[in-house]
């Protein structure tokens, strides 16, 4: 009976044995899984967490958006420069070079239509001068032409009274002696003396006797002429002296004519020149006048040209303006239509990491209560008493 009872004893304690082996083995076992789904459960939400984080940013910043503000910033910079050109539109640089150009011409020619405009004022003076200078020229000609004749004349009379005529008054006087009629000389008027019908002859009287001296009887009327002077045509050598000095007044007057001959030649000379010189610059005016039409022609051509190219740049940068800020309009819409569709891809990624992340925690819930209930039963299985005699 000890024997046995012996046997017994020991096979419980092997037994007892072998349950605290295998509870300690189990126990330990699920401990080890319960830390194993938590560090899992920590890992696969950390992975969870970066994955979402990724998915978030490529949501968040897609190429697209990161490129349309480059678009935008490029697209506001030629809104900002179209604007200038259109407030300040420019012609080419060709056609503003052609108006600058035909402006210094215009410059230029003005400039020589005002030298040619003086030149012809200048020639003009000249010729008036010439024709005021050949005026005197020929006056002065024609007076001394005039006192020549006067000269000539005053020669021929005095030649005429020096020489008179067979049969006048002053030829009878020339041939009898003049104490006959010296004193009747006095009463004469010279402008008789030249007549051939006055029949003149040496009146005596009754007793023979010649007439009272110093007396002359005109008609029946005898007058004393002593008081009178006896006049130069009676006294030949004064009428001699008056032809010399008439003959010397005629030389003079024929060397001042010859001058003034060769004056008026030079005067009639210089005013045909400057007729010449005036219509040379007439004609220049002239063709300065039509350099000058031209030019302002072409200027107005060259102005045209410049404003026809700034109405085509002002235009051409207005209908740039409007499809630039079209395109500013797209892609503001194209911006938020991707804003959009980012917020929507993001609020339903978020629920979809959410849903996950719940699913993880289920799974963790229920191995930890699965791992709980193994470790709960075998909290409440029998198991073997701490000494030999339980």
């Amino acid at each position: 009976m000890n024997k046995a009872g012996g046997d017994v004893a020991t096979r419980k304690i092997a037994r007892n044995q072998e349950i605290e082996t295998e509870y300690t083995k189990e126990h330990g076992r699920i401990s080890t899984a319960r830390q194993s789904e938590v560090e899992q459960l920590s890992t696969m939400s950390k992975n969870l967490e970066t994955q979402q984080n990724k998915d978030e940013e490529s949501l968040q910043k897609p190429a697209r958006l990161i490129q349309i503000p480059v678009e935008i910033d490029g697209l506001n910079v030629q809104v900002g420069e179209l604007g200038v050109t259109i407030k300040r539109p420019a012609a080419s640089s060709q056609s503003l070079a052609d108006l600058s150009a035909a402006r210094s011409e215009v410059g230029r020619i003005r400039s020589e239509h005002g030298v040619a405009g003086n030149g012809l004022l200048a020639a003009q003076a000249d010729e008036r001068t010439c024709q005021f200078e050949s005026k005197q020229a020929t006056d002065r000609l024609t007076s001394y032409g005039q006192q020549i004749q006067i000269i000539d004349a005053e020669i021929e009379n005095l030649n005429a009274k020096l020489d008179p005529a067979p049969g006048s008054l002053l030829a009878f006087f020339r041939g009898v002696d003049p104490q006959l009629w010296s004193d009747t000389a006095k009463v004469i008027d010279p402008a008789l003396l030249s007549r051939q019908d006055l029949a003149p002859h040496i009146v005596v009287n009754d007793s023979g006797d010649a007439r009272q001296a110093e007396h002359a009887d005109v008609g029946g009327i005898s007058l004393r002429v002593s008081e009178l002077d006896v006049p130069s045509w009676v006294d030949m050598k004064d009428l001699r002296e008056q032809i010399a000095k008439a003959q010397a007044g005629r030389v003079e007057a024929t060397r001042l004519q010859t001058e003034a001959q060769d004056n008026a030649k030079k005067a009639a000379k210089a005013l045909v020149a400057a007729k010449s010189l005036r219509e040379q610059a007439e004609a220049t005016l002239a063709l300065a006048d039509a350099a000058m039409g031209n030019t302002e022609t072409n200027v107005t051509r060259a102005e045209n040209v410049v404003l026809q190219e700034e109405l085509a740049c002002k235009t051409g940068a207005e209908r740039k303006l409007a499809s630039v800020r079209r395109q500013l309009h797209d892609l503001a819409e194209e911006r938020r239509k991707l804003n959009e569709e980012a917020a929507s891809r993001l609020t339903s990624l978020k629920a979809d990491y959410t849903a996950r992340r719940d699913r993880l925690r289920d799974e963790y819930n229920e191995a930890t209560q699965r791992l709980d209930g193994e470790q709960l039963g075998w909290s409440s299985a029998e198991r073997p008493a701490d000494g030999p005699g339980s």
